[in-house]
């Protein structure tokens, strides 16, 4: 289901809720008057607003994370929709009894409004602030995820033998190794690059070469997280 499906899918349940109120405080014969009136105004406003945390929300439905991570900020919508509406309701029940004064309604309204905007545009910033955080994982952990596949891949194509027990536990030490990469680590691991293209163009010559070669992968590779570790002391 696409994004655009799901967006009309929502607006036509939001409307059957809006029908239902509309039924129900006209059917319902509550004193009607400026009060009230400006209560049913803003009630109007939270559907709208409710609505659009939902389009925040979810913008990026097809992204499991931005559901998760936009949840809060459709939360926030509902929370201010259910708020405007019992308080609506109140003031429409008091209506029976007392005549709710018009500035007590645009206060409390205006007030539940404003919160609700506020914390929308909080979470939601929040949630960009986040996913950036998470985006920066992903292209900083990006460098040593290629070279454990890269490994992985050049050790299927060696049979039995020492060759591959020393590529495949030379796999296991760049699956083990600190995963972030920084600017200070960008030469030596253009140099492990270089080095592991070179040993998968000696895989299927020389076994002595192959194990060398591995050697000073693995060097290079300890070398690596080691300034990875001291970078980081500092």
């Amino acid at each position: 289901m696409n994004l655009l499906k799901k967006q009309k899918i929502s607006l036509f349940v939001y409307g059957i809720f809006l029908v239902v109120y509309n039924v129900l405080y006209f059917a319902i014969p509550f004193p009607k008057n400026s009060a009230t009136w400006l209560g049913y105004f803003f009630t109007l406003c939270s559907f709208v607003v409710s609505y659009w945390s939902f389009l925040m929300a979810f913008q990026k439905m097809e992204e499991p994370e931005s559901k998760v991570y936009g949840f809060p900020v459709f939360r926030s919508g509902i929370i201010y929709l259910s708020s405007q509406l019992v308080f609506g309701f109140v003031v429409d029940l008091l209506g029976y009894k007392l005549r709710v004064p018009k500035w007590v309604v645009l206060i409390v309204s205006v007030i539940l409004l404003a919160y609700a905007l506020l914390e929308m545009i909080a979470t939601d910033a929040t949630r960009n602030v986040i996913e950036k955080q998470q985006e920066d994982v992903t292209i900083h952990t990006e460098k040593i995820t290629y070279f454990h596949l890269e490994i992985s891949r050049i050790a299927d194509k060696v049979n039995e033998g020492e060759v591959k027990k020393k590529l495949l536990k030379l796999a296991e030490e760049v699956r083990f190794s600190d995963p972030v990469s920084s600017e200070k680590l960008k030469e030596i691991e253009a140099r492990l690059e270089i080095e592991t293209k070179k040993l998968e163009n000696m895989v299927g010559g020389s076994e002595e070469q192959c194990l060398t070669q591995i050697k000073v992968v693995s060097d290079m590779l300890a070398d690596r997280n080691r300034r990875c570790k001291e970078s980081k002391n500092r």
